[in-house]
């Protein structure tokens, strides 16, 4: 048989597919000829691509032409979740005040004095239908709920950037272009939106109120922050204190929340008694709910993700690889919002420090095992995560935050430990709070201490001299460093395996 007869390769495929997808969306997120190109001639191109499979037998050119196709698709979808501002688009009134017909189709962010959430609007006082999405600030009082329907009359505004960070961009992978600041403010009529995300929210609020009774700011806080992905809610001192000792990942939710919940799902249901095939489609659909009501973040999308897809594979009885899990779990978020490989920089990071974890950890774990670091307590398997990951996310960070965190192994050694526990104490206290009520605060006084553990340790080693610096990095800076990062990692990994065949 010859060789252009053979067939390609399944791994070929994937790896080209998924890594072309990935690139091609790449291209098309930088301001550039790729970002500019029409729908139409993007479509033509895959179209060719799909043509040309008809003319070609020649693995060499069949694996290009995949490359090629999915090259495109990236762009291709890319161009598509880019708007068109007409006089049918709600932005293109920014800068005027109109009357606006709305309706709440985000769950309420309530911080201090305000109020803050996003609703499906339309004017009313121009011809014809003009609609779009706007991020509304609205005074504390009266409060609203997902779902409400609203008259509004504001003046429209485009998202300004503040302090280095680009809030247009940030709003605009979820397709909101303008901003209305303290509109006047009607409410008209009630549950006009998705009847099952109204539940989901609805349960996500008894929950908040069930910890705000077990607990007081900032403890409330920090545990809203950890179970139900409410961030924005922390007080600002707090968030340096952690993000300056490099213990910001603790309060959000992550692949490591979503494994302890995830094994206690299953734990529970195989007490309860049920079968393999019911404990792993009640997982799914409970991990499901739980990403939901943690406002679907990209962190633990991705987590919940990976972790259905895990479990598919021990259910399949497959061996997990974890490039693949990775790999698909990008290109299906990718695929489903483009604009968050460039404008998030939660999912940047979720997929960074994952990648870290899986490449990375395994060449500190070497090293740490030479030197005969301990591992009583899993000091060095901290250490060595700690590591894998804050080197990952650097750039990230640096390139972003323009800080670092020095001392921020050394803070993750002494409160890392305690993710596992509190996940485990709020998730009991929440649902004994809902059974039995008016014991919140014997039931959270677990997370209490254990939270005011974590908020010590952040003070102190924010404290700490020199504890974080303050680094200034643009684009190729930050594409050097983890060039570099790449480079240093595949050597060392390349010389392990050469190690290892030699020893066979």
């Amino acid at each position: 048989m010859q060789g252009g007869d053979k067939k390609i390769s399944k791994t070929i495929i994937f790896y080209g597919s998924t890594l072309a997808f990935l690139v091609g969306i790449s291209l098309a997120s930088c301001d550039g000829v790729f970002s500019q190109m029409s729908a139409q001639l993007v479509f033509a191109l895959v179209l060719a691509c799909l043509v040309s499979f008809t003319f070609f037998s020649n693995n060499k050119f069949r694996i290009a032409l995949y490359v090629a196709l999915f090259l495109f698709l990236g762009i291709w979808r890319f161009v598509l979740s880019i708007p068109q501002i007409d006089a049918t688009t709600l932005a293109f009134y920014n800068g005027e005040r109109h009357q606006i017909s709305a309706v709440i189709n985000s769950d309420i962010v309530r911080v201090k004095n305000r109020q803050s959430f996003v609703v499906n609007a339309k004017i009313i006082d121009e011809g014809g239908d003009v609609s779009g999405q706007i991020m509304v600030y609205a005074q504390a009082f009266p409060e609203f709920d997902y779902g409400d329907e609203l008259s509004l009359s504001c003046e429209l505004k485009a998202p300004e950037p503040f302090n280095g960070f680009d809030y247009g961009r940030y709003l605009a992978k979820d397709n909101i272009y303008s901003i209305c600041y303290y509109p006047e403010i009607k409410r008209i009529g009630f549950a006009k939106a998705n009847y099952f995300m109204a539940k989901i929210y609805a349960m996500r609020h008894r929950f908040a109120a069930v910890i705000d009774k077990g607990l007081n700011e900032p403890e409330s806080g920090v545990a809203r922050a950890t179970i139900l992905g409410e961030g924005k809610i922390i007080d600002s001192d707090l968030q340096k204190s952690f993000s300056n000792s490099g213990l910001s990942h603790i309060i959000a939710i992550s692949g490591m929340h979503i494994t302890v919940i995830a094994a206690m799902i299953y734990f529970i249901l195989f007490k309860l008694g049920l079968g393999r095939n019911q404990v792993f489609y009640t997982s799914i659909v409970l991990l499901f709910l739980f990403i939901i009501m943690a406002g679907s973040l990209s962190s633990a999308m991705r987590s919940g993700i990976m972790a259905m897809l895990a479990m598919l594979a021990i259910k399949l009885g497959r061996t997990n690889n974890f490039t693949r899990i990775i790999l698909f779990t990008a290109v299906l978020q990718l695929a489903c919002n483009p604009r968050m490989l460039r404008d998030d920089i939660g999912f940047q990071l979720s997929f960074v420090s994952i990648l870290g974890i899986v490449y990375i950890y395994p060449l500190f774990e070497m090293m740490l095992t030479k030197i005969k670091l301990t591992n009583i307590f899993h000091i060095r398997d901290i250490v060595s995560v700690t590591l894998a990951a804050q080197i990952a996310t650097s750039g990230i960070i640096v390139y972003n935050f323009h800080t670092v965190s020095v001392l921020g192994i050394f803070a993750n050694i002494l409160v890392i430990w305690t993710s596992g526990f509190i996940l485990i104490f709020l998730i009991i206290a929440m649902f004994l709070g809902l059974l039995i009520g008016h014991y919140e605060q014997y039931l959270f006084f677990p997370v209490k201490i254990i939270i005011d553990y974590m908020y010590f340790v952040s003070k102190l080693i924010a404290a700490i001299p020199y504890s974080h610096i303050d680094v200034q990095m643009n684009f190729f800076g930050a594409s050097a460093y983890y060039l570099t990062v790449v480079v240093v990692a595949s050597y060392f990994e390349i010389r392990r395996k050469a190690k290892n065949l030699i020893k066979a």
